[in-house]
């Protein structure tokens, strides 16, 4: 979020230096083309000066208006990024709350199956290594091999008691 703050802030700071720099390339054109309007004799052309302030003013104006349009589209486009990239993250936690909510439908469902089939053989000596198995698929410091390893094992465990 502060990182879409500070470009939107470093898109305002380069459109402020864009329209101080044409304002100043501006002001020093009329101030060459008013310098040029005069005569030998300094006298001025008045009619000369009104109608390059008129042209001045439309360019000026013409500018600004690019600028503010420019301005506008990277705007824009700064928030259409943020929303899109910020519908995606909220699609993805979905997705993954689902998931993780068949995971403990299924989990619950496979614990009690297993908790009947103890509760029925006194004596089920594969419970406490499912238990285990699972504990372990748990840990963050499985590499994917011993992960898919340990899945592999519980998997042909509990197809051995007709848990899958």
């Amino acid at each position: 979020m502060n990182n879409d703050y500070e470009s939107i802030e470093d898109l305002s700071k380069q459109f402020s230096d864009n329209v101080a720099a044409n304002q100043k390339r501006l002001n020093q054109i009329r101030s060459n083309q008013f310098l040029d309007m005069a005569n030998a004799d300094g006298i001025i052309n008045v009619k000369q000066v009104i109608e390059k302030r008129h042209d001045f003013t439309y360019r000026e104006q013409s500018q600004l208006e690019i600028l503010s349009n420019e301005m506008n589209d990277l705007v824009l486009n700064q928030i259409k990024i943020f929303e899109e990239d910020t519908a995606f993250k909220q699609k993805e936690l979905l997705q993954k709350k689902i998931l993780l909510e068949e995971l403990g439908k299924e989990y619950s469902k496979q614990l009690s199956y297993i908790s009947e089939l103890s509760n029925s053989k006194s004596d089920l000596p594969l419970t406490p290594l499912i238990v285990h198995m699972d504990m372990l698929l748990q840990n963050q410091d499985l590499s994917e091999k011993q992960k898919n390893h340990l899945i592999i094992a519980r998997q042909n465990i509990l197809s051995g008691l007709n848990l899958q």
